[in-house]
């Protein structure tokens, strides 16, 4: 049985949102933060030192290239009584800890309207992460001074997760792993990245922003947008970069936590083996995840 999530909901510009939020999970932001800074410490071997250094140069990137983003994250850091840098941290901490690899993970799916019982777009995933997250989790409703609403999973201090905004267009994800993979100057955390997907109203524009974003981490990005005519669905492998996408066939996406197009990396789920090279097929068996260049 599914338990109860805290319900954030707040209103204004990126910043008064951030703020408000902040204010409103102070206590969660501040225990996840120490979550955090015992991983990276345990996974990543990075001291309270190092992890600001990061988390500046993140906060850096992320106001040069998502200054709106970057002012939400801000006001959290603002409204929680928070280190800004830290933050900007935890939601850089696939980045930091990137080496770190354990089995499990998440399986996303998107159907069609087309191939729905009641005509509408369905986009869904699972979640396999630290239990210890548990009690940091929250969900983040959100309305900005231009009326776009967005609602998203998201840990306390983080952005974003699975979410899905008032224009019809929503997001699920899967962590991936490639020999480019690590912190670097210039790159966006993933969890700020996929926050300025949800911020677009469309999937064109949602696509630009995942594609143009320069980042440290790989990650599958399952994009929808409801629409009459039963929406429409892009899968996206966004690695450091480059990107590869995948079509829906009859109708349906799935995806695991292995690259399914032929990206010039090295897919370090071939190194670990697990569960990803199953979890990932669809009905019958078959993967409908196959590449289809130019489709």
């Amino acid at each position: 049985m599914a338990l109860p999530l805290p319900l954030i909901s707040v209103t204004g510009t990126p910043a008064e949102c951030g703020a408000a939020y902040g204010a409103a999970t102070a206590a969660l932001v501040g225990a996840n933060v120490d979550l955090y800074l015992q991983r990276f410490r345990d996974q990543a071997g990075l001291d309270a030192t190092a992890v600001r250094i990061s988390g500046a140069a993140f906060r850096r990137s992320a106001h040069e290239l998502l200054p709106r983003v970057a002012a939400m994250l801000d006001g959290v850091a603002e409204g929680a009584g928070a280190n800004a840098e830290e933050l900007y941290a935890i939601n850089g901490r696939t980045e930091l800890i990137y080496g770190s690899r354990r089995d499990g993970g998440c399986t996303s799916a998107g159907v069609l309207g087309t191939h729905t019982a009641t005509g509408t777009l369905l986009l869904g995933q699972n979640w396999d992460w630290h239990p210890a997250q548990r009690e940091a989790m929250v969900v983040l409703a959100t309305r900005d001074e231009r009326g776009l609403a967005v609602i998203t999973l998201a840990e306390a201090g983080m952005l974003a997760k699975a979410g899905l905004n008032s224009a019809g267009l929503g997001v699920c994800l899967n962590m991936l792993g490639t020999d480019r993979d690590g912190p670097r100057e210039g790159v966006v955390p993933y969890h700020v990245l996929l926050r300025a997907v949800l911020e677009t109203d469309h999937l064109g524009a949602a696509t630009r922003v995942a594609c143009r974003t320069p980042r440290g981490a790989s990650l599958n990005l399952l994009l929808g947008q409801a629409a009459a005519g039963g929406g429409e669905i892009l899968d996206l492998e966004v690695v450091p970069g480059d990107v590869g996408w995948l079509h829906p066939v009859d109708g349906y996406v799935t995806h695991a936590n292995h690259l399914e197009t032929p990206l010039p990396v090295r897919d370090r789920a071939k190194d670990f083996g697990g569960s990803s090279f199953f979890r990932g097929r669809g009905p019958g068996g078959c993967s409908p995840t196959r590449w289809r260049p130019g489709r």
